[in-house]
């Protein structure tokens, strides 16, 4: 009911570019998304019939003129009879980006996610398959049976092995427990055998040491880095790049999990070190392990919404870049990092160069 009196706020982007507005369709209010697809899951919906979620439902009481100075003067607005106005929110997302990250995932099931290493700003979180949120309560129906979950917002709700992207966390928790591991090389046979166990690799990589093994990709080095540090040290490694937890952006994200540590034996001590085993992650996570390295070890707090105004325009919350966590020394990632860089340059990693 409230919903109805009230001409809800707009969400802009960080450029000014509006993503939700509230539009008039006959005599009611009517929430208008121009950019549909591409910030479905991130602005979310609102719907008399079927609530709200994503920013909709967490900055909705700056949207509907609840807080600040709007509170007291949408009450007097109420009583004489006058429309009453919601506040406005601008996020750190860059439409642009947002737009061509969609466009670059094409028909495939995934996310991304793109951040700013120096300040913890999100510049894109895109999920795909989604919907056109201006035709909710047509499609909803479809959407609640539609076996891809086109709801499911993939960047901060998936939990997908991370696979490879994942020896990064092993190197620095293999440095950090033995920093001459830096030093050591290792000869890869192209397998591992773990009690019993054979872990296969993808080539017979001969002598390699961390650096060579990030830019080659070697399951057999990275597998033996886990099994050398011990379970201890690798869940020590996993909470100090904060997967465990929800970063608190405005969306609920999943924190990742694994196996919990009396079940970590051996050969699932192995199969995490390489992103397998039972470890599951967010690939919000995994964009703040990559930005926490760029960043020579500082991980900066993540966030979504950049300023929030009242109806007037006054500003009731400004988020500045904050320091999160800090994962690993700079000399630990300056050692990851030239690994990163030469697995794009020469190594396994050579379609994601760019200028």
């Amino acid at each position: 009911e409230y919903e109805g009196q009230v001409r809800r706020g707009t969400i802009y982007d960080s450029k000014g570019v509006v993503l939700a507005t509230t539009g008039l369709s006959g005599e009611k209010n009517k929430r208008v998304y121009p950019r549909g697809h591409e910030t479905a899951h991130l602005i979310g919906y609102i719907s008399e019939k079927y609530g709200r979620a994503g920013l909709e439902s967490a900055c909705d009481r700056y949207l509907l003129g609840l807080e600040g100075a709007d509170r007291a003067r949408n009450y007097i607005n109420k009583l004489l009879g006058r429309e009453q106005l919601g506040g406005d929110v601008t996020l750190t997302i860059d439409s642009y980006l947002q737009g061509l990250a969609l466009d670059m995932l094409g028909k495939r099931r995934g996310a991304v996610v793109l951040l700013d290493p120096r300040t913890g700003a999100v510049r894109a979180l895109v999920s795909n398959p989604g919907y056109d949120p201006n035709k909710l309560e047509e499609i909803w129906p479809q959407l609640i049976q539609d076996e891809d979950a086109p709801l499911l917002n993939r960047a901060v709700q998936g939990a997908y092995p991370p696979g490879s992207t994942f020896k990064i966390v092993t190197a620095a928790g293999a440095l950090a427990a033995r920093p001459d591991a830096a030093r050591q090389t290792f000869n890869c046979q192209g397998f591992l055998e773990v009690n019993g166990y054979k872990l296969e690799d993808t080539a017979v990589h001969g002598r390699v040491d961390i650096k060579k093994a990030i830019a080659v990709s070697c399951n057999t080095t990275f597998a033996q880095l886990g099994l050398d540090q011990g379970a201890q040290n690798f869940v020590r490694t996993i909470k100090a790049f904060g997967i465990d937890q929800d970063p608190g952006i405005g969306l609920p994200v999943r924190p990742g999990t694994m196996a919990s540590p009396e079940a970590i034996i051996p050969t699932e001590l192995a199969g995490s070190a390489i992103g397998q085993g039972e470890l599951l992650v967010s690939p919000l996570h995994m964009a703040l392990v990559a930005a926490a390295i760029a960043n020579s070890g500082d991980l900066m707090k993540p966030y979504l919404i950049k300023t929030v105004k009242d109806s007037m325009g006054q500003v009731l919350q400004r988020e500045e870049a904050r320091h999160w966590l800090n994962v690993a020394t700079p000399q630990i990632c300056g050692i990851i990092k030239d690994g990163m860089v030469d697995a794009v340059r020469s190594g396994t990693a050579t379609a994601a160069g760019v200028a």
